[in-house]
């Protein structure tokens, strides 16, 4: 069924192998599986990559791209329309374009962000938007994705030591350095940061390699921001909570779980911080160490004072019981950043969102030309779910509104022609026909039954 399904796409209906590079003669189609246009980097292997170095699009314009040190080709595919798919091809030639990043031994740039990390340390010690010049680092919290190692019930974590810091790509579309270091409960620690050229975020990727120990431990990342003053505003299941202020007085505050990012900011800045493979995270500062079994045991936080600072608990044992006792082996951690002005819901979620479900790719010879299944006019409101049903020619969508007000929203289905739309109940049964906008409560959700 699944070979089926991809087969239009990907040329698997074509037979024959082909020639080394495949039937799809470095064609690739990127779809986008949001509700909303947006571009986003993707990452060829060898064998899909071995057409050449350069990539144009369906007109035979020239995307950004770069051979990474790795053997991989990366390439920028701006403008994917929502729930949609563009076409592109990597043809014979090397890349043309001119870049805007810079990068030294500890120093990245991409045109609109700096970061520089303590060659000590390891630490990120700058994160400036190179326009207004401000830091959104903390180096007195030890800035950002700064590790640690702390025992179980005992206050007194442990950073890496032995760092190296090495710069693996230099350009021109994006720049990345690696640092290297040892540290306790670990054979070693790798932590990759990446600057895109011209896009306002930091990636991360820290790579643990755990020993298998017994004795209770566990492993967090800090992320100290120079943000004063500031509220922490989290993205939960259908719903977005301010720290503290939206949490019962019985909620856990030792460790919060986030869905997919959470955003710190004041009343004239913050940063957006994605978690994508560890949903745990520690405010103000690191808490989550008890291990004393069940009851009320430990130093449980009643009150959470106001903090610019999370912590990314990544890995424990603490756990007595359907967990094993050791953890062993390399894990990967992916975290984004994206420093910005006021806070802004739609903009964050959409930004975590883009993070947690980026473009997909499939090498195509043939463009899909896949359009729009639906268009929604409301930036605030979202797409969370778009799935087919055990009826034939039926499909449920469920729209997510990120404003803390009323909003109302269209729906333009003009080129997939439904026989009907119908608002439905929690259960997914429909109720009435919906024939003009569809409205929503604040940080509301409507579910949506199309028939065709």
């Amino acid at each position: 069924m699944y070979d089926d399904a991809l087969a239009p796409a990907t040329d698997k209906s074509d037979g024959a192998l082909g020639p080394a590079g495949g039937p799809s003669a470095g064609g690739v189609a990127v779809f986008n599986t949001n509700s909303w246009n947006h571009g986003g980097l993707i990452t060829l292997n060898k064998l899909e990559s071995s057409w050449g170095d350069k990539v144009t699009d369906e007109l035979g314009a020239e995307m950004p791209s770069q051979r990474l040190s790795t053997g991989e080709l990366v390439f920028w595919a701006g403008g994917i329309p929502a729930l949609a798919s563009k076409h592109f091809r990597v043809v014979k030639g090397n890349s043309n374009v001119t870049s805007v990043c810079k990068v030294n031994q500890t120093t990245l740039e991409n045109g609109l962000l700096k970061v520089t990390v303590n060659a000590a340390t390891g630490n990120i010690t700058q994160l400036i938007n190179l326009k207004t010049g401000y830091n959104y680092a903390d180096e007195k919290t030890n800035g950002l994705n700064a590790f640690y190692w702390l025992p179980a019930n005992i206050d007194a974590p442990v950073a890496d030591s032995n760092i190296k810091v090495t710069v693996t790509e230099n350009g021109p579309l994006l720049v990345e350095m690696k640092i290297q270091s040892q540290g306790r409960g670990v054979r070693s620690v790798s932590r990759v940061i990446r600057l895109v050229a011209g896009q306002p975020w930091v990636e991360i990727k820290n790579t643990v390699d755990k020993l298998p120990l017994p004795a209770k431990d566990g492993i967090h990342f800090g992320f100290g921001f120079n943000i004063p003053h500031a509220k922490t505003r989290v993205d939960i299941p259908w719903g977005v909570m301010e720290i503290d202020k939206d949490q019962w007085p019985q909620g856990n505050r030792n460790w919060i779980a986030l869905q997919r990012w959470l955003d710190v900011s004041n009343d004239k800045q913050g940063v957006t911080w994605c978690s994508l493979d560890a949903p745990l995270f520690e405010y103000g500062k690191m808490t989550a160490n008890i291990a004393l079994g069940w009851g009320s045991k430990g130093p449980w936080v009643q009150k959470t004072e106001p903090s610019s600072s999370v912590y990314s608990w990544v890995m424990n044992n603490h756990w007595h019981t359907n967990f094993p006792l050791t953890q062993e082996g390399p894990v990967d951690f992916r975290y984004r950043i994206m420093p910005h002005g006021t806070y802004d819901a739609a903009a964050a979620n959409r930004f975590g969102m883009e993070q947690a479900q980026p473009l997909v790719h499939v090498m195509a010879n043939k463009d899909p030309k896949l359009s729009p299944f639906v268009n929604i006019d409301n930036d605030k409101v979202v797409v969370t779910i778009l799935k087919s049903t055990d009826e034939s020619k039926a499909v449920i969508l469920r729209l997510r509104s990120l404003s803390d007000k009323a909003e109302t929203v269209k729906l333009d289905f003009s080129t997939s022609n439904p026989k009907a739309v119908y608002q439905c109940d929690t259960e997914e049964n429909p109720g009435k026909q919906i024939i003009e906008d569809i409205s929503l409560l604040p940080f509301g959700m409507s579910t949506i039954k199309v028939e065709f």
